[in-house]
Order: C-alpha cells, then sequence, then structure tokens
C-alpha cells in the first residue's frame, strides 16, 4: 500500500547509522549507498547494463563497496546463465563484461594518463593491509574472540589475510551458489545483506562504521520483513556507540533512535509475534550498555572493557541476523517459480 511504501521510505532514509556517520561523523559513504541502492534498483527493473555500471561506480567511490560484490556478480551470472538459448547467454555475459571493463577504464583513465605510479599509489590505499585486521572494537569475529585467542601474535599479516579472505568466502558461498542457481529481485537484496554481513564478521580491515553496508540491504527488506529491519538498524547503530562516543554524538544518537524508534513504532504490527520480546530485551540491554559507557568508569586495569561488551553484544545479534538471512534466502523462490504458483 502507499502507507507501506512511504513508512519503508521513512526507514531508509532516517537509518540511524545513515544519518550519524554522514552528518555527524562527516563520511560520505551514502554517495556509494545510494548509487549501490540505484544499481540494485535498476537490476530489478530488467536495467542489467546501467545497474552494473552504477555499481562499479559505488565501488570506484569507496572500496567497501565490495561487500556487495559478489552478490551483484552471483546474480547477474545466474541471469546470464538462465538465458533460453546459448547465443542469449554470451550475449548476455559479453554485454555486463563489457559494460564493467568500459566503466572501470573511465574512471581509471585520468589516473592512468597522468602516470602508472599515480595509479598503483591510489590502488595502494585502497587496500590498507598495514592498518591491521579490524580497527578498535569492531563487533567483528577477530574482535570479539581476540580476548580469547590472539589473532595477531598467532598470524603474521600475510598468513591473517588469507585466512580472513577464506573465511569470508565460504561464508559468502550458501547466498552466491543460491543466486546463480535460483536468481531473484528478491534473493538479490538478501544475498547482498548475507555477502555484506559476511564481509563484516570475517574479512581484514574493518571499521566500525563498515555495518553501513550490511544496513542498505536490511533497510530495503522492510516490506519483506519490517520487524528485522528496524531490529537490525537499532543494533547496527548500537555497534558503533564507541565512535559517536569519540566524535561527541551521544545527544545525537539519542536523539536518532528516539525519532527512528517512534517512526517503526507508528506501522501497525510491526514488533507483534515472537520477534517483540528478544527485540524489546535487545533494546534495553543495549541502552544500558550505552549508558555504562557513558556514565561509568571501566577498571584502569582494563580500559576498553566497555567497548568489548557493546561489541560482544552487537556480534552476537549479527551472528543472528546472518543465519536468518541466509535461512530466508534457501526458502525463497525465483521469479519463475513465482510465476508458476500464480
Amino acid at each position: 500500500s502507499p502507507g507501506s511504501r512511504l513508512w519503508t521510505l521513512a526507514v531508509i532514509l532516517l537509518n540511524p547509522g545513515f544519518v550519524l556517520i554522514d552528518h555527524g561523523h562527516f563520511q560520505y559513504n551514502c554517495i556509494s549507498l545510494g548509487l549501490t541502492l540505484a544499481a540494485t534498483a535498476l537490476i530489478c527493473r530488467g536495467r542489467r547494463l546501467l545497474g552494473s555500471a552504477c555499481y562499479v561506480l559505488a565501488l570506484n567511490h569507496k572500496h567497501m563497496s565490495l561487500y556487495h560484490s559478489l552478490a551483484f556478480f552471483a546474480h547477474l551470472l545466474g541471469w546470464a546463465l538462465h538465458r533460453p538459448r546459448p547465443s542469449a547467454k554470451i550475449e548476455a555475459f559479453l554485454s555486463l563484461a563489457a559494460t564493467v571493463g568500459l566503466t572501470f577504464a573511465l574512471v581509471w583513465w585520468p589516473f592512468f594518463r597522468h602516470s602508472k605510479e599515480l595509479a598503483l599509489a591510489v590502488l595502494a590505499r585502497l587496500a590498507p593491509v598495514s592498518r591491521g585486521v579490524f580497527e578498535d572494537y569492531v563487533a567483528n569475529f577477530w574482535c570479539v574472540t581476540h580476548v580469547a585467542i590472539k589473532w595477531k601474535r598467532m598470524l603474521n599479516q600475510p598468513a591473517m589475510v588469507k585466512v580472513c579472505a577464506a573465511t569470508t568466502v565460504a561464508a559468502c558461498l550458501p547466498g552466491v551458489v543460491h543466486q546463480v542457481r535460483r536468481p531473484s529481485k528478491k534473493g538479490l537484496v538478501i544475498c547482498m545483506l548475507t555477502c555484506s554481513l559476511a564481509f563484516y564478521l570475517f574479512s581484514y580491515q574493518v571499521h566500525e562504521k563498515s555495518i553501513l553496508l550490511a544496513s542498505l540491504p536490511a533497510a530495503l527488506l522492510a516490506l519483506e520483513d519490517p520487524a528485522h529491519a528496524v531490529y537490525f538498524a537499532f543494533i547496527a547503530a548500537h555497534s558503533m556507540f564507541p565512535l559517536l562516543v569519540k566524535d561527541g554524538l551521544v545527544t545525537a544518537y539519542c536523539a536518532c533512535l528516539a525519532l527512528f524508534l517512534s517512526l517503526a513504532s507508528l506501522r501497525a504490527g510491526v514488533l507483534r509475534g515472537r520477534i517483540r520480546l528478544p527485540f524489546l530485551a535487545s533494546v534495553a540491554a543495549g541502552l544500558g550498555l550505552n549508558a555504562l559507557k557513558v556514565a561509568a568508569m571501566p577498571p584502569a586495569k582494563y580500559p576498553f572493557l566497555f567497548d568489548l561488551f557493546i561489541s560482544a553484544f552487537a556480534f552476537a545479534h549479527f551472528l543472528y541476523f546472518f543465519a536468518f538471512w541466509n535461512y530466508r534466502l534457501l526458502l525463497s523462490p525465483t521469479e519463475r517459480e513465482k510465476q508458476k504458483d500464480m
């Protein structure tokens, strides 16, 4: 209904993470996220070449858009492979490859035209492996488990990069295989969410604000599952709270959360059923941890203890979302199966 669509648009635009990072932390992720959103919409409307070009622009604006790369690749490859004739399959694949290659060439041409050294310097800046597997206290696997397993001591940097890459690809595989075999519009968005969560949880050099890459497809699924969309938005914002405290954005954080949760409650039945109690418990516990971080002093021996509590709390939720949406993806039908049912 028009009311549901308006509510969904408001949930996307007023997502606390998007607002606070772009307008408080002042990192303009919404440019690349907007291009990714355009790419998703265009591909879902059948304009796959233009959608592919938009995604390449997003990837070149901010390299963290790589979090969605496997989802787009798998969906488009699956679409090409499901063309009715061999010639149509080849034509689809070549047209997609040419579009991606040409867009990359246009973006990088000024750098290579100036000098090869400049282009290589830009590439090196895009992959800052020297900065370590994670920064500060991020709600991912390597950071949370580092309390018990000292990954940085056990593995040197090249080995850690390889382990992270292998773990990330393995975590992405269920969604990727599904979209190659059974591509669908809803499946693309869910695969974007599961793959971006896999990158956030297991990849190398992850920032707190990288969760915004998963927040976009999670918000786009508000019409499919509004309760989980609202739930994810709260946990994503909560996971960045230590960063927001550093930036002096505690008041803005509280205001954005209050506005967002008030907006979410306007849609009747959003938090009914089995998810209501876990959601309310998570909000209460999350806000309690936020208050602890702001109002209490950690032990002198463990100055980042409260940051760890926040990261571990958010990490447990992200694991749940990762499992939940992978399960939902495996159950989602293809476009052809939907048409058969009709």
